[in-house]
């Protein structure tokens, strides 16, 4: 997400694309409930990803307005670049959390997915964001 921004900084693009986005979940949403997810808790986890995706790109650029920054340089293109891999990225988290349903309705891992990876280590607010939506798994999202 930090090239998106990068993105949006250098073309004065808007953080939010709410069009884009009802789309972008909608699709997924579709696409994680034909795997067997289901619908609520699939469109939960997917819109708690964009909206840590907006956090984290609404701090980025709050900071560079606040230091002056400056365009970036070699940022890949949104739109040929960028989306491609985070529709790939979605693709590959809804199959995941398909794998993992199971193991996520007797609470595995979630204490270890409280503390971000060292990645996201200046990015808490956008991981709890991101994490905080997996839990509670339906009662029934193991009997299928």
């Amino acid at each position: 997400m930090d090239d998106v921004a990068r993105y949006k900084w250098n073309h004065d693009l808007p953080i939010a694309d709410a069009e884009r986005e009802t789309a972008l979940l909608d699709r997924a949403t579709a696409e994680a409930v034909a795997l067997g997810l289901p619908e609520a808790y699939a469109r939960r986890v997917l819109a708690a990803q964009i909206d840590a995706s907006r956090a984290l790109q609404t701090e980025l650029i709050t900071a560079w307005r606040q230091q002056q920054q400056p365009a970036f340089e070699a940022v890949p293109d949104l739109f040929s670049a960028q989306r491609p891999a985070i529709d790939a990225a979605t693709q590959r988290l809804i199959e995941q959390l398909n794998a993992s349903l199971c193991a996520l309705t007797r609470d595995e891992g979630r204490s270890e997915m409280e503390t971000p990876p060292a990645s996201f280590e200046g990015h808490r607010t956008a991981w709890a964001i991101a994490t905080a939506a997996l839990w509670p798994v339906p009662d029934d999202a193991c009997r299928r």
